[in-house]
């Protein structure tokens, strides 16, 4: 029999507790059908797109750090002991163009804002005085849930505007676009 704490799980994620996977991943920029599975996506009663296969569960997400936060936190009561976050990022680092695919196991080179409205020129170029690489909304969220949950973390993110020299509201060009899409499917792919 569901318990309660099972219920408002499985309405939450939109799955069955016990058949989320060992190995997540959470995406707030892929959506199910990018991944090229047989599985058909459930949708939870808060939007979430969830597939599950035999080797992981597959987690569409908003881009709220406070979805990310709560989701980690329901993953703790799972078996889920591993997440893969596949995201958007900012590069500040020179070697960074728009499509490049980063790989995040040192969180200090990251920084997420609360806000886009945050990014104001002098802290972007604070931060990348720093040593930050990238800049992003949901990542130190999401490292620091799983941290406090005692779930492995790792973050893939491709860069998809470069916030000194052309920030997200500009148009990209016909190849930045086509990077961007190009290499989407690396993210999932490695």
């Amino acid at each position: 029999m569901e318990t309660q704490k099972d219920l408002i799980l499985k309405a939450f994620i939109g799955v069955e507790v016990k058949d989320i996977q060992r190995r997540v991943i959470l995406s707030p920029i892929l959506y199910p059908n990018q991944l090229q599975t047989k599985e058909k996506p459930i949708r939870s009663s808060l939007g979430f797109l969830v597939v599950n296969s035999d080797n992981f569960t597959f987690i569409k997400t908003p881009m709220l750090q406070s979805a990310i936060k709560d989701l980690v936190l329901m993953l703790k009561q799972t078996k889920c002991r591993e997440i893969l976050f596949i995201g958007a990022a900012g590069g500040l680092a020179d070697h960074l163009a728009i499509g490049d695919i980063i790989e995040i196991k040192d969180q200090r080179k990251l920084y997420s804002f609360g806000s886009v409205l945050d990014e104001k020129t002098a802290k972007l170029n604070a931060l990348k005085k720093k040593g930050i690489v990238a800049i992003d909304l949901e990542a130190k969220a999401f490292f620091l849930t799983a941290k406090n949950a005692g779930i492995k973390a790792s973050a893939r993110l491709i860069i998809t505007d470069l916030p000194l020299t052309k920030p997200y509201y500009l148009e990209k060009t016909q190849e930045e676009q086509e990077a961007i899409k190009r290499n989407l499917s690396e993210l999932f792919a490695k």
